[in-house]
């Protein structure tokens, strides 16, 4: 028997492997391969594309009548994002008829130039599509999507469809839509009454920040607090009317009236109690919504969009979009509460001038399309609650700003086509629009 410990045994691990090593290229790549890895191309290539290729054109699209190609310099580091048209047949532009007949679909606004167009999508992403034209290649045709703001899922979504629409490829036409409708059914909130008041106060507050940052997330916040099927109905609604009216509603009324039970028959006897000549803004969150909308700024006394500063007129410009966003999901929690506060947000509407802001939107459909889109949805609600609000529509000069913004739309943005059609058509068909 031995008396010296014997020599223990190795354990085993699960240590990685040494990467091997790359032997160095002496020779410099193409300019225009220096973009995006070898091994990374076919991968990228195959997640973007859903479905089996299968060739589009671009339906005659003249949009970027200016498109031209310039040439790639050399050693350009060009983005994750760009593809490369090989297609003989495919000149500069038909590829730019291509890239515009997506934007058209897909409901992207777009400034053009000659050798590239600025982006704008509904969900506040910006980018820029760049095209070039590689010596080194065959003269074939680089397109490269940058992104310059936005979030950044957003934007690869939108830099996918762009890529497949420039090789002539299938690419989904869906869109995220800061509009969505509310869902029928809405889930339970988890705040009670005295969080919820809380929060509206807060958010508030973070609106009326001078920070951009801060300001931007409270709208933010703001949309999501006017949405049911984020934060429930009865959290919906109570910050709705909030916006729309300047109330916000008791505690104890909402206890009556559960967010299990319809928006029809909620809240039908306590909106007679209100005195509508009262000018109530309990939180503060009316005036501003109404002064983004009206007056593009945040309080009376501030600057407006008009500013020198490009951040600031950005930044307004970002707030008023989402301020028409709140005031759409707003309307369409309290489009089927009584007959009676209908006709009071109405009234409150016309007083602050704000179908005839709205109308004139349209007419500035070019400078702001994503606006102009929001506009229409908001003005097609407010002309169902009631006749007022159909007259003040037809005394604001809406068929004339309509079948404007129908005709931009049918060119460069399916949505804003689609919602002016349908207005058109209820303003045509309404015996309501024809006393």
């Amino acid at each position: 028997m031995s008396y010296y410990p014997t020599k223990p045994k190795a354990l085993k691990t699960n240590a990685m492997p040494k990467p091997a090593r790359v032997a160095r290229s002496t020779s410099l790549p193409k300019p225009g391969a220096l973009g995006r890895p070898k091994s990374m191309k076919k991968s990228m290539s195959i997640s973007r594309r859903g479905s089996a290729p299968s060739k589009l054109s671009g339906n005659n699209n003249t949009n970027w009548q200016s498109a031209s190609a310039a040439e790639l310099p050399a050693f350009y580091p060009l983005s994750d994002s760009h593809t490369v048209v090989r297609d003989a047949d495919a000149t500069v532009g038909e590829v730019a008829s291509r890239i515009c007949e997506c934007l058209r679909l897909r409901s992207i606004s777009a400034k053009f130039s000659t050798y590239s167009a600025k982006c704008k999508t509904l969900d506040r992403c910006e980018f820029e599509i760049t095209m070039f034209q590689d010596k080194a290649n065959g003269d074939a045709i680089v397109v490269e999507v940058h992104h310059m703001r936005g979030d950044a899922a957003a934007y690869r979504t939108h830099s996918d469809a762009i890529l497949n629409a420039a090789e002539g490829l299938d690419f989904f036409r869906e869109t995220r839509d800061l509009t969505a409708s509310i869902l029928d059914t809405a889930k339970p909130s988890g705040y009670d009454s005295d969080t919820m008041f809380e929060v509206l106060e807060n958010t508030c507050e973070l609106i009326q920040k001078d920070r951009i940052d801060a300001s931007l997330i409270g709208m933010e916040t703001l949309c999501i607090l006017t949405k049911a099927e984020r934060v429930g109905l009865k959290c919906a609604s109570i910050t709705s009317r909030a916006v729309l009216l300047g109330e916000v509603e008791q505690a104890e009324v909402d206890a009556q009236h559960p967010p299990t039970l319809s928006l029809a028959d909620a809240n039908s006897d306590s909106d007679m109690d209100a005195d509508e000549d009262d000018d109530i803004d309990e939180l503060g969150m009316k005036s501003v919504v109404l002064s983004l909308v009206r007056d593009r700024r945040l309080q009376p006394g501030d600057e407006d969009a008009s500013s020198n500063d490009p951040a600031f007129a950005w930044h307004i410009g970002q707030m008023r979009l989402l301020a028409l966003n709140v005031l759409e999901n707003a309307l369409n929690i309290m489009v089927k509460r009584s007959k009676n506060l209908q006709k009071r947000i109405v009234k409150k509407m016309m007083e602050n001038e704000m179908i005839e802001t709205m109308v004139r939107d349209l007419s500035e459909v070019e400078e702001n399309t994503h606006e102009a889109y929001l506009s229409v949805r908001v003005l097609s609600l407010l002309s169902s609650m009631s006749e007022a609000g159909q007259e003040s529509l037809m005394n604001a000069g809406a068929i004339a700003a309509l079948e404007r913004a129908l005709v931009y739309g049918q060119r460069y943005h399916s949505l804003l086509a689609q919602v002016s059609a349908e207005l058109l058509n209820t303003i045509r068909n309404d015996s309501l629009f024809h006393p």
